[in-house]
């Protein structure tokens, strides 16, 4: 509960609830899609969510920096095109923060178009440890920063209870107290 922003996939919640949490300002989620949500303390200035036979994705806009959190179906096959998707809610003049289940296993496919493209774009790919309990890296972390206007660490990897996959914890610093 100390974290300012926590970003869920494959939640499996069919619509938004009627409550919020109690120590969030706003809960975002996007029904219609397997769910995934992001709590936030901070009001966004801006929210765009995307639907799409391969993927949900909510996107939201803060004053220093865009979190990207996604959810690609599993049955997604078409990673050319998840990729255009994910691309066209990019703005590389702003620091971006993907994060998800990005059903990409990188131990078996560490050479993929969406990751490439990603390195292309000036992204780094974050997370280096398994996180599904089947032992497959298929929840990323992609942090780009243009100018250096932020950094991001990743803090903690680690098991939790209630999935099959790991938490990561990061910690997003920017240049001003404002983010």
């Amino acid at each position: 509960m100390k974290s300012d922003i926590i970003c869920v996939q494959e939640t499996w919640l069919e619509s938004d609830p009627n409550e919020s949490m109690t120590h969030f300002h706003e809960y975002y989620v996007h029904g219609r899609s397997k769910g995934i949500a992001i709590f936030t303390k901070q009001q966004p200035l801006c929210r765009e969510s995307l639907q799409t036979a391969m993927c949900s994705v909510i996107k939201l806009t803060f004053m220093k920096f865009d979190l990207i959190n996604i959810y690609r179906f599993s049955s997604g096959h078409d990673i050319i095109q998840f990729t255009k998707e994910v691309l066209s809610l990019l703005d590389e003049s702003r620091t971006q923060i993907l994060v998800g289940d990005l059903n990409i296993d990188l131990f078996k496919q560490p050479v993929n178009w969406f990751t490439q493209t990603m390195k292309q774009k000036g992204f780094t790919q974050m997370v280096r440890r398994a996180t599904h309990v089947l032992g497959g890296l298929i929840d990323h972390v992609y942090f780009h920063s243009p100018n250096m206007e932020a950094s991001c660490t990743l803090y903690k990897h680690h098991n939790v209870f209630w999935s099959d996959h790991t938490c990561q914890s990061l910690v997003i610093q920017t240049n001003s107290d404002c983010s």
